[in-house]
């Protein structure tokens, strides 16, 4: 299977969840971007509006290589321009709120498959039959994971640890970024040596002068530690999930950047939801064997989720065990990319914070 081989072959519209009115405090724009990332466009029109990128609001980050539609506000005193032509803008009207994460009532997917064989469509057609797709966390949620999880060191109170993890190089880092990484870890023992600009340079000098990396660590934005904490909660639910869908007879298994995950072709009992944990965690009769086992492997406890000295910490919600997707496949096709294969269409609508590429794994793995 070929995913992406053009941008119009992964369309995302995001379904937004605001009224709008004649006037407010926060114009609405709807903007349709093509192969543009989620990070270029507010760059993008921040410089065109000669504005600052932290007034633009937003309700989620989409992909790049895709055809999607998504909302920004602004400040009302301000208008949203784009002079690049892969970033079309349209004035919807006016809110008393800004657009921040998770203000979308959820994102409408219309995705091609491509270079199916007959057998790949088939598969397709009977497993889009089943309701029961579960609504894991895909690869997006975890990054590179380059030697571990952050979050599971600063469980364990290693902070050295987690600081070498956070200084691994990651794909999306810059040269220079990658540079300095690769310096820092290479002279480890030796860090005072080092003379480091930028924000890394910045958290070797606070270790240096505090002697603490977890002062170091403090030091990194609160919102990317909480995406630390927030990678290592998911990993935990989805392996959960695992285990309560382990007896279900059908099982196949299909492997992603944090391991594996098991999918299902039958419609079987299954609770609703499933908790994240967290030390406040107290699970329910049916649930507390399965977070038992699962953190007896990683050799931890409920009460070590207690990471206040951080600043960040984990937090307890519930997470529906399934995804609430119909899925509408179409008819097989003679893919006009790759003659003599086949391409299929699946359109579906998902709520914030479940992951299409589930969907996708869940059809065609």
């Amino acid at each position: 299977m070929k995913l992406r081989q053009r941008p119009e072959d992964f369309r995302v519209e995001e379904l937004l969840d605001l009224p709008l009115s004649e006037k407010g405090g926060y114009r609405i724009y709807r903007v349709e971007k093509r192969s543009v990332s989620a990070v270029d466009l507010l760059e993008t029109l921040a410089a065109h509006s000669g504005i600052e990128r932290k007034l633009l609001g937003y309700a989620g980050l989409k992909d790049r290589h895709a055809l999607t539609v998504q909302h920004v506000s602004v400040p009302q005193q301000h208008e949203l321009r784009s002079r690049s032509p892969d970033i079309s803008l349209s004035f919807l009207g006016y809110s008393d709120r800004a657009l921040c994460l998770g203000s979308h009532a959820g994102n409408r997917f219309s995705i091609t498959a491509r270079d199916l064989s007959p057998e790949d469509a088939a598969q397709a057609e009977r497993r889009g039959l089943s309701a029961s797709i579960p609504n894991y966390f895909d690869s997006q949620r975890f990054g590179s994971l380059a030697g571990g999880f952050i979050a599971e060191a600063l469980i364990r109170k290693d902070y050295e640890r987690a600081m070498r993890l956070f200084f691994a190089e990651q794909p999306s880092d810059a040269p220079g970024v990658r540079r300095e990484k690769r310096e820092i870890l290479a002279n480890w023992n030796r860090l005072a040596t080092l003379r480091l600009q930028g924000k890394n340079g910045y958290l070797v000098r606070v270790y240096l002068k505090t002697e603490s990396w977890l002062q170091a660590y403090k030091r990194i934005s609160p919102e990317l530690r909480q995406l630390f904490v927030s990678a290592y909660q998911s990993y935990l639910w989805n392996e959960c999930v695992k285990e309560l869908l382990s007896p279900v007879p059908g099982l196949f298994e299909v492997p992603y950047r944090a391991g594996t995950l098991f999918f299902i072709e039958g419609t079987p009992e299954l609770p609703e939801s499933f908790p994240t944990v967290s030390h406040k965690l107290v699970p329910q009769p049916h649930e507390e064997p399965i977070v038992h086992k699962i953190l007896e492997r990683e050799h931890l406890a409920l009460a070590d989720f207690d990471i206040r000295k951080t600043g960040n910490f984990f937090k307890t919600h519930e997470r529906r065990v399934l995804l609430s997707a119909r899925l509408r496949l179409s008819a097989a096709v003679d893919d006009e990319l790759n003659p003599g294969r086949l391409a299929m269409t699946v359109s579906f609508t998902l709520p914030p914070g479940s992951y299409a590429t589930i969907v996708l794994k869940h059809l065609f793995s």
